[in-house]
């Protein structure tokens, strides 16, 4: 069987279907939503220099953030610093602190911390050495799918991010191409960008889309909002870069696992909203004076027009012992597919990554925390929400996507997907029987915007006996490796999904 780099390079599948680099280099004029006062972003932020601005990069949202809690007039609390120790007295679960309209993350006991930071120091330890290979194996021996282009740009340059160019697209041409950005995996903790190089290189050569990965800080070095902020700074700089064709009339957010939860919290924000861009501020000019162009007016760019979750983590609210049991065992299947709830390595590895990630006393029903806490309102036109069966992030993402289309919500104890194995291999389920509807829907609706009512469409997928990380090929090989059949399954999987996603992303979005 193939790999699946050299499969999806065989050819566009969809080609009867999708454009060829056939774009308008010129892009209809695009009129910005009205622009709220400025007012000083709620969260601080600790990785920023002096001199780390870059031209036409906006150093933070231009709106005041208010979260659509149960009390609207409710406003994020400041993160307190993390060596406070649990209080007393309060009625508390096992991770969070809860109040009548606040579920506060709560700090461990002293034992338990020591255990997570030991947890993600080795894990983190153990992939320094794998990235220094990598990092040397390229340079040497370029891979297949290698980008394009690896550019740092001056507003986070130990953050560089990896462009994807279709390989049949013309360089010279002045045609513009449909950008998705993609934000990386790995728990908020471990992980790059150049996990996702197979992936990003098949999406962009098969379906003719350039193809931009995203970076950010690492928990628990940079904790929340960081790595967010680290997120929305590069979008706009990729997006503001004039060398690049990209079609800014057709974006769209992509990301995986903890970047399923950035790219629905970067989508929020209001710079990317409004696709405001500050940067031209007068204030910023006399502040930088680096800015060589101190009376360029604020620059506008529509805002991206679908977001894309795939096997994200949406809710924090919720424990990891209580996720792991809402999820489907199968023990007629072999290796890790068929492992019980204690060999569940994503839920093991969850209490540690929230630990790493969230400052203690902050809101876990933030909707920039946990996006399932987010309205519908506040999120683009057009979302997928893409899931594996046998992952414990499945059902959570399963609820958030049912209140976001407006369908009745399940409970916990309902299973998502089923209890026996598919009847199909390599390919997405058929849907037999009454378990059909929980695999794959779409609603569209009607979203209210600043412009009156504004069409949109809410999907759900979920891929069929796979566990979390089926489509990266590094996950395939550490986790998958005694079974041959899931590999091949899960491989072929991942070019049905592929092309679900392409197909919804030109028919849909950006038609």
């Amino acid at each position: 069987m193939e790999t699946l780099a050299k499969a999806s390079l065989s050819g566009n599948p969809l080609n009867k279907k999708l454009p060829r680099s056939q774009l308008s280099a010129e892009a209809e004029p695009y009129q910005p939503l009205a622009r709220q006062a400025t007012a000083p972003y709620p969260y601080p932020s600790k990785s920023r220099a002096a001199g780390d601005w870059a031209v036409n990069i906006p150093p933070s949202p231009t709106a005041t953030y208010v979260p659509p809690s149960v009390d609207p007039r409710h406003r994020p609390a400041r993160p307190r610093s993390r060596s406070r120790s649990r209080a007393r007295g309060e009625e508390r679960g096992r991770y969070t602190g809860r109040g009548p309209d606040k579920h506060e993350w709560d700090a461990p006991p002293v034992i338990e911390r020591a255990l997570h930071a030991a947890s993600v120091s080795v894990i983190q330890g153990l992939t320094v050495p794998v990235e220094l290979y990598r990092g040397l194996r390229d340079t040497y021996y370029p891979p297949p799918g290698r980008p394009d282009i690896v550019k740092a740009y001056p507003v986070r340059r130990r953050l560089p991010v990896r462009i994807f160019f279709p390989s049949h697209h013309d360089l010279t041409s002045p045609a513009l191409l449909p950008t998705l950005f993609t934000i990386h995996g790995g728990g908020f903790t471990v992980g790059s960008a150049a996990d996702d190089d197979a992936w990003n290189r098949s999406f962009s050569d098969s379906y003719t889309v350039l193809v931009i990965a995203l970076n950010y800080g690492k928990a628990p070095w940079a904790v929340f909002p960081t790595p967010l902020l680290d997120a929305e700074a590069l979008y706009h700089a990729a997006l503001n870069d004039e060398s690049l064709p990209i079609d800014r009339m057709r974006t769209a957010l992509c990301g995986f696992d903890a970047g399923g939860n950035l790219a629905l919290a970067l989508a929020q924000l209001p710079s990317v909203r409004t696709g405001y861009d500050p940067s031209g501020h007068a204030a910023h000019a006399r502040e930088y004076t680096t800015h060589p162009y101190p009376h360029q007016p604020p620059r506008s760019h529509p805002p991206p027009a679908g977001v894309v979750s795939v096997c994200g983590i949406l809710d924090f609210s919720t424990t990891a012992a209580r996720k792991a049991r809402t999820r489907p065992y199968k023990r007629q299947l072999r290796g890790p597919r068929g492992w019980g709830p204690g060999l569940d390595w994503m839920a093991r590895m969850l209490p540690s990554s929230a630990w790493s990630y969230i400052p203690y006393g902050h809101d876990v029903a933030d909707p920039l925390l946990s996006p399932a806490y987010a309205g519908r309102a506040e999120l683009p036109p057009h979302v997928f929400v893409i899931a594996a069966e046998l992952d414990c992030l499945a059902h959570e993402s399963w609820r958030t996507a049912c209140a976001w289309a407006g369908r009745a919500v399940p409970d916990a104890d309902v299973l998502v997907g089923r209890r026996g194995p598919s009847r199909w291999r390599g390919c997405l389920d058929d849907g037999r029987g009454e378990n059909g509807v929980k695999f794959g829907w779409s609603e569209t609706h009607a979203r209210s915007g600043a412009g009156g009512s504004v069409p949109g469409s809410t999907r759900w997928l979920l891929v069929p006996d796979v566990v979390h990380g089926f489509d990266s090929p590094g996950w395939r090989n550490k986790y998958l490796w005694g079974d041959e059949e899931a590999r091949m399954d899960s491989e072929m999987k991942t070019i049905a999904y592929q092309r679900e996603l392409a197909e919804w992303l030109w028919g849909t979005v950006w038609r």
